[in-house]
């Protein structure tokens, strides 16, 4: 009420002077003259209009408390369905991340969009004026009482989907309508990617060797493996266990004999490319899509990733940047193979020369966030998952590849 008075006021007072304005100044003039004085009325009410809008936004903003432009419930009430910024709503956090690797709250996150016409909070009293509302499920134990209609729920999650946690056991849970996925499954609505190979533009492509920052005749140490989850759906801690006694592997973390002094950054990107030849990539799960950051952390060193995993590694690293476990018929074989390579300084450097041409970029989670704000401020959602779960989890993981019953195979080869 006090905004429409003051509104109302400024409004008046405004046109009334223009108005004595104009009709004073085509007082005393001929016939011809008033005719060509009234032709001039049409701008000068313009003006009066353009200067009434100044004045009024200048008092408005002046007199309103700031927290009222910034509060998000304003944007929400402001928008009138599409206009303003839609809100994001986190209703859990991923894991120690409350704004799901966005890079921030508010819209600060979003103004590197292309359509940065997005609002991220974590306040769940807001609930109901959210556009969407983001689930990480590993997390969430449940959700808004109130649903709005059009809202878009968010199915969110990193973790491999042989997982166990709650969300897979609740039934109440496992009722709720989901209408867009945000998963590391290329299948996903919005694939949320943790890492990313991109190629160099033409003009900064080398074409020449490539050259190691650590020296092959220094690297004295063969396979190394960073590690502190012991027992894996994967059981790639049988698979090492075989591989051991073929080649040496020293194992660093929870799960080994050997202890890192330094932090964690320096360790990985100077200590053990200074020192090993190879790192053991392994997932904790092999389902499909599923890869993480052991992956695209070793394609940023010098360190040659061994990898195992359910995702098209084909797809995700350039060719010849990584040794797959799975193009060898058994851990002795690839162990050979290994230190034949070890041994060979060229055929060892074949395996950067694609970082001539290629980059790896970390902590890309912030481009899904991109992605849902676009889709939240360009399309209409009537997608719905009656049973995500299902979507989610059918045959999606063979975390028996690597059993014990395929492992005992191994005594005989």
């Amino acid at each position: 009420m006090v905004h429409q008075s003051l509104q109302s006021a400024v409004s008046v007072l405004v046109v009334t002077c223009f108005c004595q304005l104009a009709t004073k100044g085509c007082r005393g003039v001929s016939s011809l003259e008033m005719a060509a004085c009234s032709q001039s009325l049409p701008p000068l009410l313009l003006g009066a209009l353009i200067f009434n809008g100044t004045l009024l936004s200048y008092v408005v903003y002046s007199y309103v408390p700031t927290t009222y432009w910034m509060n998000p419930t304003t944007h929400s009430l402001l928008a009138g369905g599409n206009i303003g910024p839609k809100m994001i709503l986190a209703w859990d956090s991923f894991y120690k991340l409350p704004d799901f690797g966005c890079e921030g709250l508010g819209s600060q996150p979003f103004r590197r969009c292309p359509q940065p016409n997005c609002y991220l909070t974590t306040n769940r009293s807001l609930a109901t004026n959210a556009s969407a509302i983001l689930f990480h499920i590993m997390q969430t134990k449940n959700v808004p009482k109130v649903r709005t209609p059009n809202q878009v729920y968010v199915f969110f999650m990193r973790e491999a989907a042989s997982r166990d946690y709650n969300f897979k056991k609740d039934r109440n849970l496992r009722k709720v309508k989901f209408n867009l996925t945000m998963t590391y499954r290329r299948d996903s609505d919005i694939p949320h990617l943790i890492g990313k190979v991109y190629k160099l533009p033409s003009m900064e492509v080398k074409h020449e060797k490539y050259r190691l920052k650590f020296p092959f005749s220094v690297r004295n140490r063969s396979v190394a493996w960073v590690v502190s989850n012991c027992e894996t759906d994967s059981k790639r801690e049988l698979y090492v266990k075989r591989l051991k006694q073929f080649i040496d592997i020293d194992i660093y973390g929870k799960c080994g004999n050997y202890s890192n002094h330094t932090d964690y950054h320096t360790f990985f990107y100077e200590v053990l490319p200074s020192q090993y030849k190879f790192y053991l990539a392994f997932e904790n799960s092999i389902c499909k899509d599923y890869v993480t950051e052991k992956l695209f952390r070793t394609l940023q060193t010098e360190l040659v990733p061994i990898v195992l995993g359910g995702t098209n590694y084909s797809r995700d690293a350039p060719r010849h940047s990584y040794i797959d476990i799975m193009d060898y018929r058994s851990p002795r074989d690839l162990a050979a193979f290994l230190r034949r390579l070890s041994r060979n300084e060229t055929e060892y450097l074949k395996y950067f020369q694609w970082k001539n041409s290629h980059f790896t970029l970390m902590d890309q989670l912030w481009r899904g966030c991109c992605e849902l704000c676009r889709r939240l401020n360009t399309a209409s959602y009537h997608k719905t998952y009656n049973d995500v779960m299902d979507w989610w989890s059918r045959d999606m993981c063979d975390n028996e590849m690597l059993s014990r019953k395929r492992a005992k195979r191994w005594q005989h080869v």
